[in-house]
Formats: C-alpha cells, sequence, structure tokens
C-alpha cells in the first residue's frame, strides 16, 4: 500500500531532514509524507502525535522560507488501528523553497528526483525563480479535492443566489476541468485559515469583514 516515490516519502520517526523532504516537495510538484511508516511500507505508529504535529508546525514555520504553511497540510490518521501523522505538500507558488540557515544556494533548495530529495542546480533555482513570478495562489490546484461548501452555500441562498458548479467555475473556485482550485479550499468547510477582507469606500475604509 505504500511505497516511496516521486510524491510520497515514508519516515519511521520525525527528523530534521524533513524539513528536507517538505521543501523538495514543494518545489516540484507535490506530495505527501508519513510519519510512522517506515521505508518497507510497514505501519509502526507513533507515540503522542499531537506533539509531532506541534513540532512540525514549528520546524516549517521557523525553518523554511519562504513561507510554506499555506501550501502545507498537517494531521493524524489512524492506518491498521495505530496513527500516524501525514502531512500533504503542495507545490508553492514561491518558488523555490530553502532551509532558512542555509539561504537560497544549492545546499538550502531541494527538489524531488525519483524517490529521493536532492539539492538544486543554481541553474534550477534560477529557473524556479523566474517562473514563480507567474504563479497565482488562488488558480492553483487544490492538492485536498474532497470539499464541501455548506457554509459557503448558506450564504448564497440567503443572498438569493445559486451555488452550483458552473457559479464555482465562473467564481474561479473549480478549473474547466471541474477540479477545485485554492481559492475553493478557501471558501470549503475544509478551510482551515482565516480569510480577512476590507471593503472600502473611495480613500476611507468603511467595513472591515472577517470570515
Amino acid at each position: 500500500m505504500f511505497r516511496e516515490s516521486d510524491v510520497m516519502e515514508l519516515k519511521q520517526e520525525l527528523t530534521l531532514d524533513t524539513k528536507k523532504e517538505i521543501i523538495a516537495f514543494a518545489n516540484t510538484k507535490g506530495g505527501v509524507i508519513y510519519i510512522g511508516i517506515d521505508d518497507a511500507g510497514n505501519v509502526l505508529g507513533v507515540e503522542k502525535p499531537e506533539r509531532i504535529c506541534e513540532r512540525l508546525s514549528s520546524m516549517i514555520h521557523d525553518g523554511i522560507r519562504p513561507d510554506v504553511t499555506m501550501f502545507t497540510d498537517i494531521f493524524t490518521e489512524t492506518i491498521e488501528g495505530k496513527c500516524v501523522v501525514k502531512i500533504i505538500v503542495q507545490r508553492g507558488s514561491k518558488r523555490p523553497y530553502y532551509l532558512s540557515e542555509n539561504g537560497l544556494k544549492s545546499s538550502g533548495v531541494y527538489i524531488r528526483l525519483g524517490n529521493t530529495s536532492i539539492p538544486a542546480t543554481e541553474n534550477a533555482i534560477r529557473t524556479m525563480i523566474a517562473e514563480s513570478d507567474d504563479a497565482i495562489y488562488e488558480k492553483m490546484h487544490s492538492i485536498r479535492q474532497e470539499l464541501t461548501f455548506d457554509a459557503t452555500e448558506a450564504e448564497f441562498k440567503k443572498q438569493k443566489l445559486d451555488f452550483g458548479e458552473a457559479q464555482q467555475k465562473s467564481l474561479g473556485m473549480r478549473d474547466s476541468d471541474g477540479l477545485f482550485t485554492n481559492l475553493g479550499l478557501l471558501l470549503s468547510d475544509q478551510c482551515q485559515h482565516s480569510v480577512k477582507a476590507a471593503v472600502f469606500k473611495g480613500s476611507e475604509k468603511d467595513e472591515f469583514l472577517t470570515r
């Protein structure tokens, strides 16, 4: 069931090297990291998974630049009766991502090649910098596609507005193939982020709304 690949990394326990795997996935095409499953695919589980999640959050926030938290999801999952920690990493829009202590150079920037995370070459780093200028977070595919919109649909209903797939595509919540974008994720019931909006009239702030 579990095998390391270009989009999956297995780790028996949390180590500092996990930051390199997160960077590599964010710089390449995204992927999933399991903590509590060994290289052979055996589910071992972890102790104190909540503490591991807290450590991961700190490692990601403090150890990776630019901020990659918007492109990572950390949660626990029960597999074969054992608790493991799952990290979903989406390809970021501010590539290249790098280890904060090493800076924007080969020793700090990693990419995914097969089932291995390797240092990026200078040419690869330059290419990522050039490509990131055109990336828009809201338009990128959401790595989570099992989304529901009870709260958003209720608000649309209150305003007597339709909220079907056609409207979702028009708003940019889905792409032309029907896949959810990150904008869809931000408006979904599964969104773990705060979305703030300011409404202005002329040059004066009229209202500040928080969802």
